[in-house]
């Protein structure tokens, strides 16, 4: 008996094998995708507790796609800098860095007791009023601090139906291909 009909009689061969592993691979990665995110991973505490540094403030500018934010407060003259991220600006990003949202208030709960305050999101600092447009009225939002990370759950999905189409297509042409072949 020749190796290629011991594989026909066992229903087996190359193909349904990458066929299979296709499949798996595709479970692995929505699996992987379903998982927590990195950031609630980062932070030793699951809640926070308050800063000794307290204070409450205005975001009046931002930089660095949010994670630097310049910030009004009573009792300071002039803004104050909140840095939401342990990295060097601009040259990298961390799973603990904090955007901040223009014109929103929040209490900050910084890690030092001077400016330039040092925050990331595993502090206890959040927001306590909605961004205000210049006239005070709250201007609307359209993202969301927190929620599932459907861009990738949704990516993932998109792979595996890929890995699975392109596995179910590569078997359906070897075994057409192995029946023209005819017996061995």
């Amino acid at each position: 008996m020749t190796i290629q009909r011991w594989r026909r009689g066992c229903g087996g061969g190359r193909g349904r094998g990458l066929a299979l592993a296709g499949a798996a691979g595709a479970l692995a990665a929505l699996v992987v995708v379903g998982m927590p995110t990195s950031a609630a991973a980062s932070c030793a505490a699951a809640s926070p507790s308050p800063s000794p540094f307290r204070f409450v403030g205005m975001v009046m500018a931002i930089e660095d796609g949010g994670r630097v934010a310049l910030v009004s407060h009573q009792g300071v003259s002039g803004l104050v800098e909140v840095d939401g991220s342990p990295a060097a600006r601009t040259q990298s990003h961390t799973s603990v860095d904090r955007t901040y949202v223009l014109y929103a208030t929040y209490e900050f709960d910084p890690y030092n007791a001077t400016a330039p305050y040092h925050d990331d999101i595993c502090t206890a600092t959040r927001m306590i009023g909605p961004p205000k447009a210049t006239g005070g009225m709250p201007m609307p939002t359209a993202t969301s601090q927190s929620g599932p990370p459907w861009g990738w759950i949704g990516g993932g999905i998109g792979v595996g139906a890929v890995v699975l189409v392109g596995g179910t297509a590569f078997t359906l042409r070897r075994r057409q291909h192995q029946r023209q072949a005819g017996p061995a």
